[in-house]
């Protein structure tokens, strides 16, 4: 008798596999990029490929996404691609692929074109490990059935392909307020997400808040973030804060602000953050640094070297030649540094001498080391030479 309880419970949890995850909501409290630990950035790129099946309102992250992607201060750690290629460094993201959207009241087309893209041996359907549809206007004059046909397709999908994760997206704003269908129907799908622990996309509350937390869904913001009274929530904040990067010029935000885009863009970072494994909690860990070079004794006559260690994430590196100095009173910065490896050309070596290099390193989050990575080596004696070797006292860092 137990071991039938035993297999009826275990093949019960087979048939509800989302059952022992916890739901992941990206909303506006997500899009604060600097919560995302940088480590996880580069494990979404190394291990997440994206279809996103849209319109023209479903462009607006991936629109906010290509201005990280070509901004100087990221560098190419929020690099991506829209055509499903497989790259190194480079977020896999088939964009407006299938083509569509999640279409209107009972409409499951998107579904086919699913199926009939993952299926598919060719072209990129079959790379794909995370799905993501969006609504254009289906949301707003659907009712409660239609909803409910759309998340029942949704949950037969991710029980037909266990290994493809997923997106819920509840419809852009247009302007009916909190007692509107549009909002009722958002909720219907917030809670079903909640209670049967989904991947959301909750398109609508990001457009609800400006970047200090303020709400505007009860004063009718539409998808432009316009809101009563002729006023718009994006356009105030920006121009209170015109040097943020928040507000960053977007190519072609559709029917929407550079603000809405850049946010959702750092929303679905997030969330594709804690798609692949991420737990979401801030990163207070600073660099585990390992595979110091050189060490030992280097041949006698070598006159360069190169100083190298690498880390566990992305993160800039610094050197000093005695211990205790803390990164921020480093001078020493390896010449090649930024992402988990580090190096730097040491010139004017000396036989018979020996070096000392610490290490410190700070990541994304300037979470820095407070204790020193230590590489010691020495160059040997030339044939002949007798004495011991002793410690240098200076050493040309540059070129």
């Amino acid at each position: 008798m137990i071991r039938l309880r035993l297999f009826i419970l275990v093949f019960l949890l087979s048939l509800f596999p989302s059952s022992l995850l916890a739901a992941i909501i990206a909303d506006h409290r997500t899009t604060t990029l600097s919560d995302i630990p940088a480590g996880w950035i580069n494990t979404v790129k190394n291990t997440l490929r994206l279809s996103y099946g849209h319109t023209s309102h479903g462009s607006q992250p991936v629109e906010g996404m290509k201005v990280l992607a070509g901004s100087a201060t990221y560098g190419t750690l929020y690099a991506l691609n829209s055509d499903g290629a497989i790259t190194a460094g480079v977020l896999s993201l088939a964009d407006y692929t299938p083509d569509g959207d999640l279409g209107g009241y009972g409409d499951t087309a998107w579904a086919v074109a699913t199926r009939t893209y993952l299926n598919s041996s060719g072209g990129t359907g079959a790379t794909r490990n995370v799905v993501i549809w969006s609504w254009c206007g289906g949301v707003s004059d659907n009712s409660e059935a239609g909803i409910d046909t759309y998340l029942h397709t949704m949950n037969q999908l991710e029980l037909e392909y266990p290994d493809v994760t997923f997106v819920y997206m509840t419809g852009h704003l247009d302007g009916t307020g909190a007692n509107g269908t549009l909002n009722i129907l958002n909720n219907r799908i917030r809670a079903y997400c909640q209670a049967h622990n989904k991947v959301l996309f909750d398109f609508a509350d990001i457009e609800s808040y400006n970047p200090d937390g303020a709400y505007f869904l009860d004063l009718h913001a539409n998808d432009n973030c316009d809101y009563d009274g002729g006023h718009n929530w994006a356009i105030s904040w920006c121009a209170s804060h015109s040097g943020s990067e928040l507000c960053a010029p977007v190519n072609d935000c559709a029917h929407s602000q550079p603000l809405n885009c850049n946010l959702k863009a750092r929303a679905f970072w997030w969330m594709l953050a804690r798609v692949a494994g991420w737990d979401g909690g801030s990163d207070t860990t600073p660099p585990v640094l390992s595979h110091g070079a050189p060490s030992g004794q280097l041949a006698p006559g070598t006159t360069q070297t190169t100083l190298a260690v690498t880390s566990n994430e992305n993160a800039t590196c610094r050197f000093a030649t005695v211990r205790g100095v803390a990164f921020s009173a480093m001078t020493n910065t390896f010449s090649a540094t930024g992402g988990t490896i580090h190096q730097h050309n040491l010139n004017n070596l000396k036989n018979e001498q020996a070096y000392d290099f610490y290490i410190r390193c700070k990541d994304g989050q300037n979470n820095s080391n407070q204790e020193d990575y230590y590489i010691s080596f020495s160059v040997g004696k030339a044939v002949g030479q007798t004495g011991n070797i002793i410690p240098s006292v200076f050493l040309l860092l540059r070129n």
